[in-house]
Parts: C-alpha cells; structure tokens; sequence
C-alpha cells in the first residue's frame, strides 16, 4: 500500500490533518503487541545452599576428613580398583579444578555449583558415590536440582509490534514524505 492510500484509508491518521511530524510519528510507532512465542524454560540457578541442604548430616561427616580434593582425586586415580566411568567423571572435573587449589571436596562442589557447571557436578557426585561419600539416593536428589528448570523470568508477555510502515513496506516515514503524500 502506498503513503498516501494508508493516511487516506486510517482515520486516526487522517484525524491528524496536516501535522505531518505527527502523522510520520503515529506511522513509524511501534505498538506493544501480545508475545506469539511461548515463555521458555531454563535452569533453575544452581545454589550451593540448596545443593547442599540436600546432603543428610550423616552424608556430610564423610567429607570431614578428605583432606584436600587434589590429595582425594589422586588417591581415587592411583586405585587400582577405581572404575573407568569413575576415572573420566573424575577427569572432566579435574580439567575444570585446574588450578583451584586448596579446595577440599565440598569446596570443589561449591566451586562447580558457582561456576553453573551442572556437568561436572553430576560427575563429581557420581565419583563421590563410587568412592562411598554419598548415597544413590542423595547423589540423585542432587542430580534432580541440577537438572531443574524453571519458566524464563526474563520472558516478556509484551513485545514491540511493527509499525504501520513496516506493515506497509514502507521503511521509515518521514514528515516530508507524508507532506509530498499528501500534496
């Protein structure tokens, strides 16, 4: 549709007599439209607290007296007994505690859950079950908030809509052109 046929054809425009910055403006004007798309989900933010409140008391004593989680993870690699799965869950999270010394093992958690590495923190429970610090049950209540999700709370139920001259193909409308329209 032409300029011209659209002013003509829009009584609010056309209500608007010759106040062409006016009529360019309630053109170009984006009106705020209802969202077509579906609110998404995404992961829950991972907090150490909740992480943690999920570990039973008598689960937390096993971790009292690792000593440091360079010391824990070379003692599990040098095991003869230690599985295959459990030495490449212990790899991956090793690759991301490079560095990180000091930490014992609950520190190393805690260092994952802040970094939002849900991978490495499900292996490092399933290296935890394996070497007898957690239960299957606490490792897969733990693993269940890893994986939680929860709606996007930055999703908006209003979006901007196209302006009449986008729907028009008519690019940016400027005063003149709606004067050189109209004359």
């Amino acid at each position: 549709m032409n300029l011209k046929i659209l002013i003509e054809s829009t009584p609010s425009l056309l209500a608007l007599g010759q106040n062409y910055p006016a009529i360019a403006a309630a053109i170009n004007e984006k009106p705020m439209v209802d969202n077509s798309s579906e609110q998404d989900t995404i992961p829950k933010p991972l907090l150490w607290q909740d992480l943690l409140a999920l570990v039973p008391i008598t689960e937390k004593a096993n971790f009292l007296d690792l000593g440091s989680f360079q010391a824990w993870a070379k003692a599990i690699i040098l095991d003869a007994e230690t599985s295959e799965n459990t030495l490449l869950a212990l790899d991956s999270v090793l690759t991301v505690m490079a560095g990180e010394t000091g930490q014992d093992v609950l520190g190393a958690a805690k260092y994952l859950a802040e970094l939002g590495d849900r991978n490495n923190l499900k292996n490092l429970a399933s290296v935890c079950v394996s070497q007898g610090l957690l239960s299957v049950e606490t490792a897969a209540a733990i693993q269940t908030e890893i994986d939680t999700t929860i709606l996007d709370p930055g999703y908006q139920l209003q979006v901007l809509g196209q302006s009449l001259a986008e729907q028009n193909d008519l690019g940016v409308v400027t005063e003149f052109d709606v004067q050189n329209a109209l004359n």
